[in-house]
């Protein structure tokens, strides 16, 4: 594929859009299950999940958007796609996977297609399907008191891992809460995670309130009567501190269930 070259097409159920500047790493990102297009925002030009944040820094990168449909990835044709055009993609410095959830499926179905050296996998889900074997060398960051997010994080077998704990499902918003999801891609992309940077900035979840509202959740079943007191004092404290965070939460959950109404 020649440099300097945005593309974006729609293959059934999904939106692909590339942006290709050099023969330096390319990034093909996955979205999770949450930012599902619906096919009037990609009509009118809606860009796919990740696709703005790394193509604006600079980097190659192929995202993939599923429209109208939870479908993770396992649609035939898309596959197919990936088959056909893999040559496109085979001259850059390395081929990388960045997937959230149900998007971590995408990356590994098309790994062996797109020929992927490496993934940074956030809290990936459990699948009704059976996954390919794969050669990636994988970075999985999730929360092992999240029961569901540890089994298949563990079945993935990855070459590094990195624990959000005490937050849930919702890994990779807690690493952007706490200012290092940037600094946590600029270094996969590198090849040069520093574990023990990643750990310094994720004590800065003791200051949101998912961790305080996950941990009442007792997901490891092990909170004494104290414990579960001292949870629940932090989260009132949280709360009456952060009276908008708190409206803004309760107008995105109001406004979400009204849309599930519709």
């Amino acid at each position: 594929m020649e440099n300097n070259r945005e593309f974006r097409i729609t293959v059934k159920n999904t939106l692909i859009q590339g942006a290709i500047i050099d023969n330096g790493p390319i990034v093909f990102a996955f979205a999770p299950a949450g930012t599902v297009l619906t096919h009037y925002e990609v009509d009118n030009g809606e860009l796919p999940w990740g696709f703005k944040y790394l193509s604006s820094r600079g980097v190659n990168v192929v995202s993939f958007n599923p429209i109208s449909a939870d479908h993770k990835y396992e649609e035939i044709e898309l596959l197919e796609w990936a088959k056909s055009n893999s040559f496109m993609f085979q001259h850059h410095k390395e081929r990388l996977a960045y997937a959230v959830s149900m998007g971590a499926c995408g990356a590994l179905l098309l790994s062996h297609h797109l020929m992927i050296d490496r993934a940074l996998l956030f809290s990936p889900t459990l699948y009704s399907v059976t996954l390919p074997e794969h050669s990636m060398h994988i970075t999985v960051v999730y929360d092992p008191f999240c029961a569901n997010d540890k089994k298949q994080a563990l079945s993935l077998q990855p070459a590094s891992e990195l624990h959000t704990y005490g937050v849930g499902h919702r890994g990779i918003e807690s690493v952007s809460a706490c200012g290092y999801l940037s600094l946590l891609i600029r270094d996969f992309i590198g090849n040069h995670i520093v574990a023990e940077e990643f750990y310094q900035a994720m004590r800065e979840r003791k200051s949101t309130e998912r961790y305080y509202s996950y941990m009442k959740r007792n997901p490891t079943g092990k909170n004494t009567k104290s414990r579960k007191r001292i949870i629940i004092i932090a989260w009132l404290r949280w709360n009456l501190s952060n009276p908008k965070k708190v409206l803004n939460k309760l107008y995105k959950s109001a406004r979400k269930r009204l849309l599930t109404v519709k």
